[in-house]
């Protein structure tokens, strides 16, 4: 399984994620014979024991979950649609999520999501306003 985090501040976009993953198994299996399904659910939901988290080692969770924790990659899913202004500016107060979320990354960090919602965010406008380049695709 890849060495990546994706994070997000919503729960919903961290188990739609987790779960679209975890359907998609077949191909992480493709690419790597030495992964397996329990590989693939391990990865994106943690250790788990009869349906419960025992574990604190996934790889997909919201920004509290990789507090002190590193990738050489990470992904940022802010997963916000245009009409949820309330949880734009949530996500985009103190903490600073943006700069929570790249601060977890060693080498790489992407943001994927809607461009409208997330530059309405100071944060994130001064990021897509900077020699930073923040690239969020998207409406």
């Amino acid at each position: 399984m890849p060495e990546a985090f994706i994070i997000t501040p919503f729960t919903s976009v961290r188990e739609g994620m987790a779960e679209l993953l975890i359907d998609h198994s077949d191909d992480f299996i493709a690419r790597n014979p030495k992964n397996t399904r329990k590989a693939v659910v391990g990865w994106a939901k943690g250790a788990r024991e009869r349906g419960r988290n025992i574990g604190n080692d996934a790889r997909i969770g919201t920004v509290h979950a990789f507090q002190g924790k590193e990738s050489s990659t990470v992904f940022l899913l802010p997963g916000a649609s245009t009409t949820s202004f309330r949880a734009v500016e949530w996500a985009g107060g103190p903490p600073n999520l943006l700069n929570v979320a790249a601060t977890r990354a060693k080498e790489v960090f992407y943001v994927i999501g809607g461009h409208r919602p997330w530059t309405r965010c100071s944060p994130f406008r001064s990021a897509t306003s900077s020699d930073f380049c923040l690239c969020i695709a998207g409406a």
